[in-house]
């Protein structure tokens, strides 16, 4: 028997891109104003770096993208690379999943509608298409809600 399944391509789909983890869905956490779950991951990515504070503060999540594109500096005329990477799904890889879990769990808690819509969702499997295992992640937080 086949098990259904969600495959969330896009944040700004209008039956699934809720589930993305860069959908448009602000939360508080850390007592920080977050874009959306990508935006927290970036910060704890460079958390103890002189980035920290211009990723925590940006105006939009679009800044956040570029503070993250990679910079070239000459350093003894050697090109240097600084600053993580313009590809944010290889920059999110080694992101702890306890962040991952903790930013969604913020964002659903904080958004009582998409919060209802997951739960919704209950014996669907979930497949982020951008980041793998996001999806069981997802799955795990909406039966925590069902049980609740």
């Amino acid at each position: 028997m086949d098990i259904p399944c969600i495959v969330v391509k896009c944040p700004y789909d209008k039956n699934v891109g809720y589930l993305s983890l860069s959908s448009p869905h602000s939360f508080i956490l850390e007592k920080s104003l977050w874009f959306n779950v990508e935006h927290y991951l970036i910060y704890k990515i460079f958390e103890h770096t002189p980035l920290c504070d211009e990723i925590r503060y940006a105006k939009n999540f679009a800044t956040v993208k570029l503070i993250t594109i990679p910079k070239f500096i000459i350093e003894n005329t050697i090109p240097k690379m600084v600053f993580g990477s313009k590809n944010i799904e290889l920059l999110l890889k080694p992101c702890n999943k306890y962040f991952i879990e903790l930013a969604l769990t913020a964002k659903f808690d904080q958004n009582p509608s998409i919060k209802n819509k997951l739960i919704d969702t209950d014996g669907i499997k979930i497949i982020i298409e951008k980041y793998e295992n996001t999806g069981s992640l997802i799955e795990k937080i909406r039966n925590k809600y069902i049980c609740e």
